[in-house]
């Protein structure tokens, strides 16, 4: 179901939809091949270290801890999709702030990290889904 997602999302390119326009419809698979391995390492990684991810308002961040260094990407995807699905799917932690408005949302990325961060927004209203005691990502 994971790849399923994954691919999905990556046929959705504009860039690959362009290129099966022109013709081009392997060198769009290889693409889409190509970012699907990607995100399936920084999955594996972030479930490996323990990472969190943060959804809402069609953003999200994954924070984790790759030995000694902070990682952190994000992108364009609500909470029931893409990238935070495949998270909770795999059981990484994830903390789904949508609804909450912008003002909770910047407080919570200004003042806090990791699982303080998860805390404010718990209870601000937000859901978290497969939250173990001691998080490490993000802090």
């Amino acid at each position: 179901m994971v790849y399923r997602i994954l691919s999905h999302k990556a046929k959705g390119w504009w860039w690959h939809i362009e290129l099966r326009k022109r013709g081009q419809a392997q060198a769009a698979r290889a693409l889409e091949r190509q970012d699907i391995r990607r995100c399936v390492k920084i999955i594996r990684s972030a479930l490996r270290f323990e990472g969190i991810c943060f959804a809402g308002e069609n953003k999200y961040s994954l924070d984790y801890h790759s030995e000694g260094n902070r990682c952190w990407i994000s992108g364009y995807d609500s909470a029931d999709e893409g990238m935070p699905l495949c998270c909770r799917m795999v059981g990484i932690a994830t903390c789904d702030y949508s609804g909450l408005g912008k003002t909770v949302i910047t407080r919570s990325i200004l003042g806090y990290e990791g699982i303080e961060r998860v805390k404010f927004l718990v209870s601000e209203g937000a859901t978290v889904y497969n939250l173990q005691e001691e998080p490490h990502g993000g802090e």
